[in-house]
């Protein structure tokens, strides 16, 4: 199908979150076990001046767009790589160590209809969504327990596949995601339900309302792909990086259910 490319192009959207992104990207540089081998794709959606400063000052290479949605700027990302794998990253995480040859461990080539997930922690800031682990080591990077972090995993990893987890990091082969699935789905070609107009009034994303985290997962499972969680390849999601959440209620378990 197509020559197989070691190594991953791992696809940042960033907004206005300059210091969430330079722990992000930190901690892929530190964290990865094959990092020479991938390329970092930086999509700066509308960003701050304080986010171009930082890239510009370390000399990482960026694109700018002005598409105040991560769906569109991931799927203009998805467009530039050169790798046969595409990782999908929001830019408010944290990669633990050994992220990359976790999610190595189980993709088994192109004819593999499959979308890998890590295990993704966040502080308790929506109990309602039972696919993510909930352990607070932090909302913010200024109180950020590092090593509390890095513990938990050394704790918790095991070398199998769970059940779907959440949404980012999204592993899954260039072929499949361009050619079959034709990228995310965005809000000119799906009408928003009410969950997804609560994310775009919450996280002031694109005009239609845009909350497609489970959009794709969807789509995925009518096409028979696999969707897999690895559970040695962590992630810990801060959840107040550049797309931020209007109402602080929503951090540390604030909201009550909201309906789809």
């Amino acid at each position: 199908m197509i020559n197989e490319v070691y190594g991953y192009s791992i696809i940042i959207c960033t907004h206005k979150g300059s210091k969430y992104l330079e722990i992000l990207y930190n901690s892929l540089i530190n964290n990865s076990d094959s990092r020479l081998d991938h390329e970092i794709i930086i999509i700066a959606d509308d960003p701050s001046w304080e986010t171009i400063k930082y890239l510009q000052d370390n000399r990482i290479q960026y694109h700018i767009t002005n598409l105040r949605c991560p769906y569109k700027a991931w799927n203009y990302g998805a467009s530039l790589a050169q790798k046969d794998w595409l990782c999908f990253l929001v830019e408010d995480v944290y990669a633990a160590k050994g992220w990359d040859s976790g999610l190595l461990r189980w993709d088994q080539g192109s004819h593999n209809k499959g979308v890998w997930l890590s295990s993704l922690v966040e502080p308790n800031c929506d109990p309602d969504s039972p696919r993510v682990i909930r352990k607070d080591f932090g909302i913010s990077w200024q109180d950020f327990d590092k090593e509390g972090f890095d513990a938990f995993v050394e704790k918790e990893s095991r070398e199998e596949l769970d059940k779907e987890a959440w949404f980012t990091p999204f592993l899954i082969h260039r072929y499949w995601f361009l050619k079959d699935l034709g990228g995310f789905p965005t809000c000119e070609q799906f009408a928003p339900t009410v969950r997804e107009i609560f994310y775009q009034k919450q996280f002031n994303r694109c005009k239609g309302g845009c909350g497609f985290d489970n959009r794709i997962k969807d789509i995925c499972k009518q096409k028979s792909y696999h969707i897999k969680n690895a559970r040695n390849s962590w992630f810990y999601h801060f959840m107040g990086g550049g797309y931020p959440c209007k109402d602080k209620r929503w951090y540390r378990g604030g909201f009550g259910k909201i309906d789809d």
